[in-house]
């Protein structure tokens, strides 16, 4: 049987922003929204997300971490100023945003703020 739940094209992970997640603090991925996800309430500037967020944030991620030994831990509705080098450059706009640590960190306690990584997609398609 076939999930009803929508389902959106899987990222990658640059050896570079995996390296920043396999720490203790772990890092911040930062995702454009996904196609045909409800926004929900405005984050203002930043909400824990719904559990239908925090399940595509989860799809959308879970293979690039398993491939590289990471853990997608908490996921957020943040309002983001795009980077310049990105399209839609300095808009502020709602993205998903999936803090990612290493796997043997997880019961780490303690560290320092994640560092922030952005996702090299201009959109996270349904498939």
């Amino acid at each position: 049987m076939m999930s009803s739940a929508p389902q959106w094209r899987p990222i990658t992970i640059s050896n570079r922003a995996a390296k920043e997640m396999d720490r203790v603090g772990g890092a911040e991925l930062i995702l454009p929204w996904p196609d045909g996800l409800p926004p929900g309430p405005p984050p203002r500037p930043r909400r824990d997300a719904s559990a239908a967020e925090h399940a595509a944030a989860k799809q959308i991620v879970r293979a690039a971490c398993r491939a590289r030994g990471l853990v997608p831990v908490r996921s957020f509705a943040a309002l983001e100023r795009r980077p310049h080098d990105f399209a839609r450059p300095e808009t502020i706009e709602q993205h998903l945003v999936v803090l990612i640590i290493g796997a043997r960190w997880v019961h780490a306690t303690g560290g320092p703020k994640p560092g922030v990584c952005w996702a090299r997609v201009d959109q996270i398609e349904r498939v």
